[in-house]
């Protein structure tokens, strides 16, 4: 089997590339720098492709001899940032391009292709359960990124009646830990913080978290098992923010953060960050936006994924202590 990877040197992708070599795949990992591709996958028997998902003609001729795509890459820098192009590009990227990307890999023979949403997408049960992948959008999210998977899981749903000899399957992640972590992303950046003694204080709410490794595993298995139209949420466990900077001091051997700040703290305190942003131009550690997000935390149930498609979740704790170890080998 040959797989197309697009994302390849993300924190997730660069877990799904060395899985699916394990798993005696052989990869074609799409990077938008060769040099870049080879510094993250260059121990790896990948081959590097160099493309860009603003420009897909530019590499669809390389999808040619694969057996399926797994679609990993979005624009998602914006995630908890205020750049005024987010908008722009994230439709272009996570929407337009994704259908671009489909048309692509259909026309070049492509049977199967595996595509990361974001358990972000996931609206609350009216009742108080725990939602799941029957549950309704939750278009009143805040949350850019997320607004955009769910646009572009509403145009898949739309362009899959018209293309039913291309086989697609969801895969709806939560917050993503564990090693590996190269970016790093936010929750790495509040990881590396614990660290080096420099966050004050934790911030308050509750997320679900998954281990990047298990995410990756759940993609592999979903080629042969998973359901033609299927979405899975793969979230693992719904765990405090502030557990996870006591996971990361005790990993770390450093003394944990004292206190637990109140969500109307970081909200002031995220003000105070899109200001000083506004001034120098640099992303903000916190937003209003990831306050809200914090605060409106959504628990799903990642059951689907368990019984179809063979996932266990390890301890979040142990997700924690390993990326803890990873970013001390890391430098």
């Amino acid at each position: 089997m040959k797989a197309f990877v697009t994302g390849s040197t993300g924190f997730l992708g660069s877990t799904l590339v060395t899985q699916l070599l394990d798993n005696g795949y052989s990869v074609k990992a799409m990077a938008r720098s060769t040099e870049k591709g080879r510094k993250v996958l260059g121990s790896t028997a990948a081959e590097i492709v160099e493309g860009d998902m603003l420009d897909i003609a530019g590499f669809t001729p390389e999808l040619a001899d694969c057996d399926v795509l797994f679609h990993v890459a979005a624009y998602f820098k914006e995630y908890m940032g205020l750049d005024d192009r987010a908008e722009d590009m994230l439709q272009k990227v996570n929407v337009d391009g994704t259908i671009a990307l489909l048309e692509a890999a259909k026309a070049q023979g492509v049977k199967t292709v595996i595509y990361v949403s974001s358990s972000g997408v996931i609206g609350a049960n009216a009742d108080g359960s725990l939602s799941d992948e029957t549950s309704g959008y939750n278009h009143a999210t805040p949350n850019r990124y997320f607004q955009s998977k769910i646009r572009a899981e509403e145009a898949i749903n739309a362009w899959l009646p018209q293309n039913p000899d291309m086989r697609v399957v969801l895969i709806l992640p939560g917050a993503i830990l564990g090693p590996g972590d190269n970016g790093p992303t936010g929750m790495g950046e509040m990881i590396i913080q614990v660290l080096q003694g420099k966050l004050p204080a934790s911030p308050p709410g509750t997320i679900s978290y998954v281990d990047v490794r298990e995410v990756a595993t759940v993609m592999v298995n979903a080629v042969e098992q998973g359901q033609h139209g299927a979405r899975y949420c793969v979230a693992g466990h719904n765990v405090h923010v502030a557990d996870i900077t006591k996971f990361a001091a005790k990993a770390g051997d450093v003394n944990p953060p004292r206190i637990t700040i109140s969500f109307f703290m970081i909200w002031i305190y995220a003000i105070v960050s899109e200001i000083v942003t506004k001034i120098t131009g640099n992303d903000p550690l916190v937003t209003r936006v990831m306050v809200k997000t914090l605060n409106d935390g959504v628990s799903i149930s990642s059951a689907k994924a368990e019984r179809e498609l063979g996932v266990s979740f390890r301890a979040t704790e142990e997700s924690v202590r390993d990326g803890v170890h990873w970013f001390k080998a890391n430098g």
